[in-house]
């Protein structure tokens, strides 16, 4: 039946990643990027853009490679720690790791080195070897060093987004909020700022009577970021105005605009905002709230 199809598809997706996961080359080029992302002055063509970036985290993120926060503490640097973030709503997050940017960058590079010594090894121990059943019993020792690259290198690309938030579009923030959640290394100083952003864009196109359709805002957009906020777990400001975006957004020609979900973006724009009214505690309610509860309601 259906249900069997399913499963065969999640298998045969789930049998590939391995296999991605297994190759040493996947390694190398995780490696190489890596240091592509904290050495540019080694190549000043080699610059990622935002939708460069957007792309290595989503494509990350779908490798279900790196560790989540509990496991693998999110490092940021000291400046953006101190940033206070604002709002009543703002609930308890991951653990926080504070560093220099300099000593995230040597990290990340220190660990790419490793991922290529550890492959190096491998290669040298399966080159003695007569058969492939031989090979086979070398583990591939670079897979966990590899998983810790990869959440280190979703931290650092964390920093750059932050660092150029005005130079991504709508879809690029939506996915780099849905990347970070769906690789469990998303945190109140990300949503915060990348909700900020995404808020302010959506509202310059809904106020441009002239702009093309190619560039409006989409419904996946609205989709993702709340789903986002919801299975991250984050509550705060960011997350507040950015339900009450949609909210206004779906409401505007009268509804124009909700004929053009399709029903797993509104199922999964509507389980996130319930999602997120449940986190709500209890404690920090206040008059305020009755922001988020019109704007649930209207969603």
């Amino acid at each position: 039946g259906r249900g069997g199809g399913g499963t065969n598809v999640a298998q045969e997706k789930e049998e590939k990643r391995k296999l991605i996961l297994s190759d040493p080359r996947t390694a190398i080029l995780m490696a190489s990027l890596a240091e592509a992302l904290v050495a540019p002055k080694s190549n000043k063509l080699l610059k990622f853009n935002s939708r460069e970036l957007a792309n290595l985290g989503w494509a990350l993120a779908k490798l279900k490679l790196s560790p989540p926060s509990k496991i693998f503490p999110i490092v940021r640097p000291n400046e953006l720690i101190i940033e206070d973030i604002p709002g009543d709503w703002t609930n308890s997050g991951p653990d926080i790791v504070s560093s220099s940017l300099e000593d995230m960058h040597k990290d990340l590079a220190l660990t790419a080195t490793k991922v290529r010594a550890q492959v190096l090894e491998v290669a040298k121990q399966r080159s003695t070897m007569q058969t492939a059943a031989e090979r086979s019993t070398v583990k591939n020792l670079w897979i966990p060093t590899m998983s810790q690259l990869a959440g280190k290198l979703l931290d650092v690309i964390a920093t750059q987004v932050l660092d150029n938030l005005d130079d991504f579009n709508t879809q690029e923030l939506a996915n780099l909020l849905y990347a970070f959640a769906n690789a469990g290394r998303a945190d109140h100083i990300l949503f915060q700022r990348l909700s900020d952003q995404l808020v302010k864009t959506f509202e310059e196109k809904a106020q441009d009577k002239n702009i093309d359709d190619r560039r409006r805002a989409k419904p996946q957009e609205f989709s993702n970021s709340v789903w986002a906020f919801a299975s991250a777990g984050l509550r705060c400001q960011g997350q507040v105005d950015l339900i009450k975006t949609v909210a206004d957004a779906m409401d505007r020609n009268d509804g124009a605009f909700v004929r053009e979900f399709k029903p797993q973006e509104l199922s999964n724009t509507a389980w996130g905002t319930a999602t997120l009214l449940s986190k709500r505690t209890i404690d920090k309610a206040s008059t305020k709230d009755d922001v988020e509860n019109d704007a649930a309601v209207r969603v």
